[in-house]
C-alpha cells in the first residue's frame, strides 16, 4: 500500500548510498550482527607483573592463530580458496615476530597490561594502513582489526563469537564481515550483506561474490538505523539499500530481481 501523504504510523522511505560490491537484488527481511568489544582501559602495571603480561599475550596470540587455522579449514571447505585466503593472511600476520614484538616492548617498556598494549600498537597499524592511497592495503587494516578484538577478547577470556546463526533467510547487516563471521552465520541462509565499511576490495565483497549473493559495503551508518526484521532492498548492482520500501518499490525491485535472475541463467547455461 502506498504510504499516505501526512500519515506519522508509515516511515518515509530511506535511499541509503554505498558501494556495489557483489552483484544482484533481493527484497528481504534484515540480521542484525554486531559482536561486542570492549576496548581496555590503560592500566599501568608493576614490574613484577611484566613478565606475566608479556605470556599472557603470547598465549593469547597462539590461541587466536589456532581459531584462525580451525576457521580457514571450515571456510575453505564452504566458502573456497579465494575466501580461505584472507584467513591465510591474518594468520601470517599472527608469525610476524617483528610486529609481535612491538607489543611484547610496549608492556615492557611502558608497564602498560597486555590487553592495553595490544589495543595501542594493534590500532597504530590500522591507522598506518588506513593511510595508504591503495585500496587493497587500505582494506587491510580491517584484517588488523579484526586480529585486535580477537587478542584482546582471549587476553580477557571473553570468547572470540557469538553463538548465533540464521535461523532463517535474512539479508545480514554488520559494521564489517570476516569469513569466519559467515561461516558460523550459516551461510545457506545469508540472501545478502550490508555494512558500514568496505570496499570492492574488502572482506565483505569476497565473501559475497564467492557465496553469489547481493552485497553494498561503505553504507557507513546502516546498522544504527535498521533493526533485525525490517524488510529492505539490496541493491548489489547500483549500490543502494532502501529502507521502508513502499509497496510499489518492493513490486518494482522483485520483478527487476525476476529479470535479473532469468539474465544469469541464461548467461550460465551459454557459457556451459
Amino acid at each position: 500500500m502506498k504510504k499516505p501523504k501526512g500519515d506519522p504510523a508509515l516511515p518515509d522511505e530511506v535511499v541509503l548510498e554505498g558501494v556495489a560490491a557483489s552483484s544482484g537484488m533481493i527484497v528481504g527481511p534484515c540480521f542484525l550482527y554486531l559482536e561486542p568489544f570492549w576496548q581496555p582501559e590503560p592500566r599501568v602495571i608493576p614490574e613484577g607483573e611484566v613478565a606475566g603480561q608479556i605470556v599472557l599475550f603470547q598465549q593469547s596470540v597462539d590461541k587466536a592463530r589456532q581459531e584462525l587455522t580451525h576457521s580457514f579449514q571450515n571456510t575453505l571447505e564452504q566458502l573456497g580458496k579465494d575466501v580461505a585466503e584472507i584467513l591465510e593472511m591474518q594468520i601470517a600476520f599472527l608469525e610476524d615476530r617483528i610486529f609481535l614484538q612491538e607489543v611484547e616492548d610496549t608492556i615492557e617498556k611502558k608497564h602498560y597490561d597486555a590487553a592495553y598494549a595490544t589495543f595501542l600498537i594493534f590500532r597504530q597499524k590500522k591507522e598506518y594502513f588506513l593511510q595508504m592511497s591503495n585500496e587493497y592495503f587500505r582494506e587491510r587494516a580491517f584484517d588488523i582489526q579484526h586480529l585486535k578484538e580477537m587478542i584482546i577478547k582471549n587476553i580477557l577470556g571473553r570468547g572470540t563469537n557469538i553463538a548465533v546463526s540464521l535461523s532463517k533467510p535474512a539479508i545480514v547487516i554488520a559494521n564489517t564481515l570476516s569469513p569466519s563471521d559467515t561461516v558460523q552465520l550459516f551461510r545457506q541462509h545469508v540472501l545478502g550483506m550490508a555494512t558500514n565499511k568496505g570496499g570492492k576490495t574488502s572482506h565483505t565483497a569476497i565473501v559475497a561474490r564467492s557465496l553469489g549473493v547481493p552485497a553494498v559495503v561503505g553504507l557507513k551508518k546502516i546498522t544504527e538505523v535498521v533493526k533485525t526484521g525490517d524488510i529492505i532492498v539490496l541493491d548489489g548492482n547500483e549500490g543502494r539499500v532502501i529502507l521502508n520500501p513502499t509497496a510499489e518499490t518492493i513490486a518494482r525491485y522483485k520483478e527487476q530481481q525476476r529479470i535479473f535472475s532469468t539474465r544469469e541463467e541464461r548467461l550460465l547455461k551459454e557459457s556451459a
